[in-house]
Order: structure tokens, then sequence, then C-alpha cells
């Protein structure tokens, strides 16, 4: 899914090229190329956040921004872009339908045919590994060709596999798109051709297809393996069809080191046996039972062996072979005991999966890490449902984690709010709006004062207007000397020297406010500003405070947090009982699986001692005289 994803976020030319393959940064630049108004940066922030999260492997918080952005409708630059990116997330997720109906939605009349015929091979692909066929089918046809040559072969490989399951044994061929390239797929699909014909009962037809896939020049080692299992399965129809010498052949060319190198040792054991070369057959059986007991072909093989020293007349060592085979059965059937009262209480998620991988497992196509505590459960865990129910347990297990950990914060913001609840309702009791209103209503008048002051100075250049302090108070008292003058004169006193000297100092003084005029009137211009500017800082101030109080008419939160919490605590248990209900299917099918391989080993138990019985009551009949 992350070669869709990488798709998807090219297409718009936002992510630096080393986080994706060569293919993706091709079709990146052809789309670029061939759209001149694409958009080279991202334009709406909770995009970039999106695609930061889902860089860093986050994809639920990547889900959650998308989510949430398409609510608040704030990436409308890279609408398309996020649904799509949605899709992907979800479709990983599991959540089929979801992103089946967004990328219908978007992709139908999507203007780029490489990524419309992209995202539809996979989503198609998705449904195939879920075992939807008929749905992947209909998907597939909705793509063109507009594909890669590595995708188009899968595409086909995937057409003619649902072919075959559809019981078409006749699609077995792939088309060739170069010349000089060998189709990739063509091994799984000979496989899977010649499984079909022998479960349809057609051993030859099974065994053709068996053979020319051995036959093909592989390298790589997945090829290798496929090859080794080919080459089992032919060596047993060959087996099936009583052709011992041809089973001989094609079990000799698997290699040892193959995972499927036990099941061809025990075939090429029996296709002797059945040629009668028993010193042959003990060749390959003693190899197998050097390896683990966990393989159902070495617990067979603990039979063979004895069996094959007993048609080569050697009783005594059949017997000893057979009873070291029944102290190793009872060791196993032991441990198998132990392992199912281990699964009674255990969790099976912590079983399989590690710490590490529970953080970063995410992808199907990923490889399911197992822990070594149940290695019985091989084969159980190579089931895809029960891949499908750990990975739905994985996720489970981080949403719980998310929604504990919102719930926590939701008791944070909870005390929080009710703090400062209780800070806006002492705003509304001290009310420090008014006294706000107050300081700048008087900072107002003191500012249209002085600028009335200065307009009327500068209209008279009249510097008696402009007068400071110490001026004013000269001003004044010279007008108490005039007043006292004018007094004296009507009472018939002799003046003429005060008021001589009043006029003397009165010019003198208004000599000195014009000598002051220019410098008060920068003073006082500067000061008219400085008030303009406190004016503008207590209008914000305003602006703060009127909002602090009308947010103090807000009612308590407290309830509608309590809510969430209990919303939360919902999702919750019902995640738990999912949890419970998926650790329930899990045990079941373990304990059931541990079961099956404890009749298995038990059948051979009881075989062993009934040989073990039989040789000697064989021995003690030829003994007596």
């Amino acid at each position: 899914m992350r070669r869709l994803f990488a798709i998807v976020a090219l297409s718009c030319a936002l992510l630096p090229a080393p986080l994706f393959a060569a293919e993706e940064k091709a079709a990146a630049e052809e789309k670029i190329g061939a759209d001149e108004k694409a958009p080279t940066s991202v334009q709406d922030l909770r995009y970039g956040v999106v695609l930061y999260d889902f860089f860093q492997d986050d994809y639920f918080q990547a889900l959650t921004e998308l989510m949430l952005g398409e609510q608040q409708q704030d990436m409308p630059h890279h609408a398309e872009f996020a649904q799509l990116l949605r899709g992907g997330i979800s479709l990983s997720y599991g959540m089929d339908a979801q992103a089946r109906q967004i990328f219908e939605q978007l992709l139908a009349q999507h203007p780029q045919a490489t990524v419309r015929d992209r995202a539809w091979f996979y989503l198609a692909k998705n449904y195939y590994e879920r075992g939807d066929s008929a749905n992947a089918a209909t998907i597939l046809d909705r793509g063109g060709n507009n594909l890669p040559e590595e995708l188009l072969q899968e595409r086909d490989y995937l057409r003619a596999n649902m072919a075959l399951q559809r019981g078409d044994l006749t699609a077995f061929t792939l088309p060739i798109y170069d010349a000089n390239t060998t189709n990739p797929w063509q091994p799984y699909l000979l496989f899977n051709l010649g499984v079909a014909q022998a479960t349809h009962g057609n051993a030859q037809a099974a065994t053709q297809a068996f053979t020319q896939l051995a036959s093909i020049p592989l390298s790589e080692e997945e090829h290798k393996a496929l090859r080794d299992r080919a080459l089992t399965a032919s060596g047993y129809n060959y087996l099936g069809a009583q052709q011992p010498q041809q089973a001989v052949e094609t079990f000799r060319q698997v290699r040892l080191n193959s995972p499927f190198a036990d099941k061809a040792l025990l075939g090429y054991g029996w296709a002797a046996a059945q040629l009668d070369n028993y010193a042959l057959a003990l060749q390959p059986w003693q190899e197998l039972n050097q390896r683990s007991l966990l393989l159902p072909a070495v617990q067979e093989g603990l039979l063979a062996v004895p069996y094959a020293y007993e048609k080569l007349n050697a009783p005594a060592q059949a017997l000893e072979q057979y009873q070291h085979a029944e102290q190793l059965y009872l060791q196993e059937i032991a441990r198998i005991d132990d392992a199912t009262k281990t699964l009674q209480t255990a969790s099976l998620l912590n079983l399989w999966l590690d710490e590490k991988a529970k953080e970063t497992w995410l992808s199907r196509h990923e490889e399911l890490p197992v822990t070594p505590q149940l290695p019985y459960l091989e084969h159980l865990l190579a089931l895809n449902s029960i891949q499908e129910v750990l990975k739905d347990m994985r996720d489970l297990g981080v949403l719980d984690q998310y929604l504990s950990e919102w719930r926590e914060r939701l008791t944070a913001l909870d005390w929080a709010q009710a703090l400062q609840y209780q800070r806006r309702q002492q705003a509304l009791h001290d009310r420090p709006d008014m006294k706000l209103n107050a300081d700048l209503e008087q900072l107002q008048q003191r500012r249209n004062d002085i600028a009335n002051q200065l307009q009327q100075a500068q209209q008279n250049r009249d510097g008696a207007l402009l007068m400071d302090e110490k001026d004013i108070a000269v001003s004044k008292r010279l007008e108490r000397v005039r007043n006292h003058i004018e007094f004296l004169q009507q009472h018939g006193q002799d003046v003429s020297a005060a008021q001589a000297a009043y006029q003397r100092y009165r010019g003198l003084l208004l000599w000195r406010t014009q000598e002051n005029f220019a410098a008060r009137n920068w003073t006082m211009t500067k000061e008219l500003r400085d008030l303009d500017t406190q004016l503008a800082l207590s209008q914000l101030d305003k602006v703060s405070v009127d909002h602090l109080v009308e947010r103090a008419k807000t009612p308590e939160q407290g309830e509608r947090i309590r809510a969430l919490d209990a919303r939360l605590q919902t999702e919750l248990n019902n995640i738990h009982r999912a949890q419970a209900q998926g650790d329930k299917v899990l045990r079941e099918h373990a304990i059931a699986e541990l079961q099956q391989q404890r009749v298995r080993l038990v059948a051979y138990l009881s075989r062993a001692k009934l040989a073990e019985a039989r040789l000697l009551d064989k021995g003690t009949t030829e003994a007596l005289p």
C-alpha cells in the first residue's frame, strides 16, 4: 500500500524523491510535465501535517488529520489528493467499502490515467488477497493499460489465477511485454495450475505443469523455493501414479536447504521403498530424522526408519528405533500439552507479535513477525484468515492506546477549563472593562486637549498657547499683579511704577514664549504621537478585555467534556469486547491446531507401540523351543 500512497502524493509533486521508488518518481515527473498548473509545494497546512504523519508511519494520526480536515474544510488546494490518501490508508486498515467508495467517486473521471489505473489495480489486488475474486475481477476490468510493465504482468497473473479458481484450466500462459524479460509471475501461475490440475484429478497434466516450472532458469531465492515446492509436488504425483523411479529422480532435484526439503526427503524414501530399495530409503529418512520434530514429515520419518530396518531383516535396530520414536513422541506430546495450557490464559497477540512489531506492522504485504513461544502454530499463522484477525487485533490495540490517552487528556482539559471558568467568573465580578473604558476616556480627552492647543497655536503662531508649567505659573502671577494694580488705580493710588514693572515682565514672558515656540511645538507634537500610540494599544487592550468579558459569559464546559469522556469509554468498552472476541477466535484456532498435532502424534505413538509389541512378540515366539 505504500506504493499506492506514494503515487497519490507524488501526483502533486509535494514530497522529496528519496522516499519513493524510481517508477513513482518517474510518474511524478511525467505528471508535472503534463500539468504545468500542478502545485509544487504544500498549500494547505493540514495537508502538510498529514503527509508528515504518514511518512513517519503514524497512519492513524494521518487518517485522523484527514478526517478532521474534511470536516473543517481547511484543505481546499489538496482536497482530491487528500481523499485519495484517505482511501489508501482506509484500504490498508481493511475498510474496503469506504476505500472503494472514495476511489469510485474520485477516480472514475480522474484526468491522469496513470493515477487512475494504478489505484484500481491496488484496490483490486486488495480484494483478491481477501479472497473476494468476484469484486477483484470487476475492479480490474475498470482499469486500463496505463501501468508500468511489472504491474501489467502482475495484473495478468491475477486474472489468470482467478480464471483457475473458476475452473478454467487453460489460462496458464501470460502475455509477454518484453521479449528479453521473463515474466516473474509465470512460475507462480504454473505452480497454481499444477495444484488445480491435481485437485481435478489430472495427475499427468499436474506433473507437466510442475515439470515446466522446474525447467525455468530461476535466480531469485523465492523462485527457487517455489521450484523446490513444485518438484516436491511433482514427486508425490509420480508416487501416486506408481512411477517410483521418476519420483526418485524428481525428489533428488530438491535442495537440502529448501523449506520443502523435509517433505522431499520423506517422499524420496517412500519412492525408494516402492522400488524395494530399503537401503536407499534409509538414507533420506535418516537425514530427515536429524531435523526438527515439529515438522510432520519428521514425525512420520521416525516410523519410516524402523520400518526400513524391518524390511532389511534387522529387527534389533528396528525395535531400538521404534523405542526411540516412542520417547520423542511422548516428549513432544508433553510439550504440546504445556503449550495448550499456556494458551488457556496467555494473550495470543502478545505471544505472536513482539512489541516493536505492534508499532510498525501495518501492511499485510509485510512478513508477520512471530515470537518463539509457540512454534507449533506455524501452519496456523500461514492462513490469511488468521493473519487478518491478528492485523485487526493489532489495530484494536492501537485504538485502545489512542483512546486511553485521549481520556487522560480530557481529564486534564476538564481541570484546566474549570480553572479558567473560575477566572472568567472573577473577571465578570471585577469588570476590568469598565476601568479600562474610564482610563481610555481620560486618555482620549487629554489627547484632544493637546491636539486643540497645538492647532490654535500653529494657526495663530502664538507661543503663549504653548507655555510650559513654569511659564504658566509666571503668567498667572502676572495676572494677579495686573488685577492688583487695577484695584489700586481704582482707589486713587499712583501705580505708574508698578505698571512699568508689570509691562516689562509681561514683555519678557511673551518674548520667552515666542522664542520657545518651535521647541514647545516639537515637544507637544511628540507627546501627541505618544498619546496616539497609547490610545492604539489601549484599544487593543480593550478588545482583549471585551473578549475576555464576553468569554466569561460562556457556560461551563465540564458537562460537554464529561459527555465526550463517556463516549470514549463506550468506544473503549466496544474495543475491549472486540479484543476479547478476537482473542477467543485466535485461542480456539490455536488450541484446535495443537489438538490436531497431538492427535497425529498420538496416532504415531500408537503405531510405534504396536510395532514394538509385534517385534517383541515375534522375538519371544522365535526364542521358544
